[in-house]
């Protein structure tokens, strides 16, 4: 009896410890079986199965160029070809208290996702708190190294705190001030920075404003966003930003 009582107490040690456990985003491996990360486990407010990957389609009525060049009468839809596909969202600072990046805490305003595509972690999108970003910058700078791309945003200083500015450029000189062709100073500043790194992608999108800078990183694998897996990276040989690197 006093045996029975001591496995039971270590099976509920066990489960406590499990249900307590943290996953810090940076060292997900987009290549081991993501079992290894428990996401279910981590009280994810939404769960989401989803069927198969996206699709574009486009009114029938219309020939495929006439719908494109209209960009109307088309529609979004999922075609089951097997794909096991699992989302995970953590929307709100409850789900999300076992979740940081490089042990840094996250920004919950836009909520973070994971994608599970086929057994594996596919997909992530998050944010960390606004006042970290520019800590964040520089371990991206660190773990990622060079960037594949930067792409310069241009703002009127006025919409944008010095401080932020000057310690943006530190960071990232090519944040910078200019004059326009009518005598206003513009800040230019790196709007969004991807990194091709083997088999995943990474961009990194930035938001000065005022006092802080809002930050996005998403990391997606090569295959799932040809595979178009993914809502909002489901055109790979469309996409603006990241097409190039998947040719």
């Amino acid at each position: 009896m006093k045996k029975s009582i001591l496995i039971l107490g270590i099976v509920s040690l066990m489960a406590s410890c499990n249900k307590g456990q943290s996953l810090d985003l940076s060292t997900v491996d987009f290549n081991k079986d993501s079992k290894e990360y428990a996401i279910a486990e981590l009280s994810p407010s939404r769960v989401e199965q989803q069927k198969g990957h996206y699709e574009i389609a486009y009114d029938k009525s219309l020939s495929e160029s006439e719908a494109k060049d209209l960009n109307s009468n088309v529609s979004l839809t999922l075609k089951d070809n097997g794909e096991k596909v699992t989302v995970y969202h953590f929307d709100d600072q409850k789900s999300g208290s076992h979740i940081n990046y490089h042990q840094e805490p996250l920004d919950f305003t836009f909520g973070t996702k994971i994608v599970d595509y086929n057994g594996k972690v596919s997909f992530i999108s998050t944010s960390i708190e606004r006042q970290k970003t520019l800590a964040f910058i520089t371990e991206l700078l660190k773990s990622l190294g060079k960037p594949s791309e930067i792409i310069e945003g241009r703002r009127e200083i006025d919409a944008v705190d010095k401080n932020v500015m000057a310690g943006l450029s530190k960071v990232l000189p090519s944040a910078k001030v200019s004059t326009d062709d009518f005598g206003n100073e513009i800040y230019s500043f790196p709007e969004t920075i991807v990194w091709a790194k083997n088999d995943v992608l990474y961009q990194l999108t930035l938001n000065p404003a005022k006092n802080d800078i809002t930050n996005t990183l998403v990391m997606i694998s090569k295959k799932a966003f040809k595979d178009k897996i993914v809502m909002g990276y489901h055109n790979p040989d469309q996409d603006p930003l990241l097409s190039k690197y998947v040719k």
